[in-house]
């Protein structure tokens, strides 16, 4: 009988311990996820040189709406203006390289840091009508706002500058390179 007990307590203590394992191993497995994940696949890989004259962080307003439903935050846009060094147009004249400025290449994104949009308020014009905004919605005002911002890049003198920084840093790092003469052509902003 005593035997009996001492098998049954060692059987019980070991199914116990499966048991514990088996929790142990499977509470550490992680939970399905609803996002899918596909091995990225490369399209095409551009070599590209590119000289940043300028950047800019700037926090701006958001204001939209969609229908009778309005909001009101905040977002930050960080971009820079630079212009791409393989479409350098370059000639000789005389004994002076003459090299044509490219147009520029703005580039103006959301921040990506926390906190980098913020929205205040929403509301509805109507009385009992919702105030909530799909993400998609959210992201076409954004957009609009990215596009407008574009425009004061332009009208703030961003880009005259950046122009005019990228000719003196042209004609510095030619002048050294080729030890002759170099004359930086600047055509203008491209908008």
């Amino acid at each position: 009988m005593k035997r009996l007990r001492i098998v049954l307590i060692t059987a019980a203590m070991l199914l116990a311990a499966a048991a514990a394992l088996h929790i142990f191993m499977t509470g550490r497995r992680e939970a399905p996820s609803r996002v899918s994940l596909s091995e990225a696949r490369i399209a095409s890989v551009k070599s590209m040189l590119r000289l940043c004259s300028l950047e800019f962080y700037d926090e701006v307003p958001v204001r939209g709406s969609v229908g009778s439903r309005h909001i009101f935050a905040r977002t930050t846009l960080t971009g820079s203006v630079g212009f791409d060094l393989d479409s350098l147009e370059c000639r000789m004249e005389g004994d002076t390289l003459v090299v044509v400025l490219p147009p520029e290449v703005v580039e103006i994104r959301e921040a990506a840091e926390p906190d980098a949009y913020r929205v205040f308020d929403t509301w509805n014009d109507r009385l009992l009508g919702s105030s909530v905004f799909t993400t998609a919605e959210e992201n076409a005002i954004k957009a609009k706002v990215i596009e407008g911002y574009r425009r004061r890049v332009y009208a703030r003198g961003y880009v005259d500058r950046a122009r005019r920084e990228a000719a003196e840093s042209l004609t510095g790092m030619l002048t050294a390179l080729t030890g002759g003469p170099v004359r930086v052509s600047d055509p203008g902003p491209a908008h």
